[in-house]
């Protein structure tokens, strides 16, 4: 999750393993101070069937706060200013996208439930279309050797186990060296970014035996 949704800002968790869903962070001085924070508990309780908190720290500034959250990979942050509680709005952040919007709060809690799960259906497209384009495939020993040397096996790895990768008889030496059973090595291979015909690898594997 870190590895493959994260961005320079830190985190970005996906809503349904997040912790916290919703952060309130509220802008105020000492002369709005009370009806901010009265209004944070008001939106709070019409969110109250998500994963919410509100952040009521006075000694850390709103921008501190919304690096912060930002790192911890909240998807949604709610800014609450006297402009929010003039108007009864609430101004919604997305962690994905960095969007900004201000909705009604009569609205609110439609829309932070639309907006969670289309922060999840993005993040698992995205997963999904980085896991294809990081996939290479080979159909038979030549594919697999030009993936190899172009992508390498991790580390020195490819050339260590194939000095001479000239000819199929390699690959079955491999296989027979490596003793790995045929779905070790699919596994071995696919997480190295190499995807197999499973014919070949079990053709390979009967031909050693």
């Amino acid at each position: 999750v870190v590895a493959l949704h994260g961005d320079d800002k830190g985190l970005v968790l996906p809503p349904i393993v997040a912790p916290i869903e919703v952060v309130i962070i509220p802008i105020f001085d000492e002369k709005t101070k009370k009806t901010v924070f009265q209004y944070c508990e008001k939106v709070k309780e019409n969110l109250a069937k998500f994963r919410i908190e509100i952040d009521l720290r006075e000694d850390y500034r709103p921008g501190w706060k919304y690096n912060y959250y930002e790192m911890l990979g909240i998807p949604v942050r709610i800014e609450i200013g006297p402009k929010e509680v003039k108007t009864k709005s609430v101004t919604i952040v997305r962690r994905d996208t960095g969007k900004k919007e201000t909705i009604k709060l009569t609205a609110c809690a439609k829309e932070v439930k639309g907006l969670l799960e289309n922060i999840q259906a993005n993040l698992y497209k995205k997963a999904g279309k980085s896991l294809l384009e990081s996939i290479d495939k080979a159909s038979d020993v030549k594919e697999l050797k030009k993936i190899l040397e172009e992508k390498g096996f991790g580390g020195g790895r490819v050339r260590n186990c194939f000095p001479t990768f000239d000819h199929g008889r390699h690959f079955r030496n491999f296989l027979k060296f490596a003793s790995y059973s045929s779905s070790e090595l699919l596994y071995y291979l696919t997480m190295r970014r190499v995807v197999l015909n499973y014919s070949m690898v079990i053709g390979a594997r009967k031909s050693v035996s």
